[in-house]
């Protein structure tokens, strides 16, 4: 099945609310802006060959559906272990569903996102 109709599926027909691209391809770019949900966020982890750095960004899809583009570079070991412990930890949280005016306090752990994860290499 391809990428855009797992997505479609999962989403319901929304799209996805996070898109982390990290792979080297530019076709996986490109498809983020098309996959990504009204006011989705995608980060470009994967950088480009240097002799081919541009893709065809549609910034009406990125006006229109309110995105937030943003790149990350040099994570370290430390860094990837680190954010495998936070996601670790966020989806021990993921069973506990709260009323919406208990959300956010100290106490007790906010209500997770859905979110669906896609890795395209």
């Amino acid at each position: 099945m391809a990428v855009a109709a797992v997505v479609a599926e999962e989403s319901k027909g929304e799209g996805a609310d996070v898109i982390i691209v990290a792979a080297p391809a530019h076709a996986a770019q490109q498809s983020a802006l098309e996959l990504a949900a009204i006011g989705g966020r995608i980060n470009f982890f994967g950088g480009l060959p240097k002799d081919r750095p541009t893709i065809e960004f549609d910034s009406n899809r990125v006006h229109y559906k309110e995105l937030v583009v943003t790149g990350t570079t040099a994570c370290s070991t430390s860094d990837c272990r680190r954010a495998a412990a936070l996601d670790r930890a966020a989806r021990r949280r993921a069973d506990h569903d709260l009323p919406l005016a208990e959300q956010g306090r100290g106490d007790r752990p906010a209500r997770p996102v859905r979110q669906l994860s896609c890795f395209c290499g």
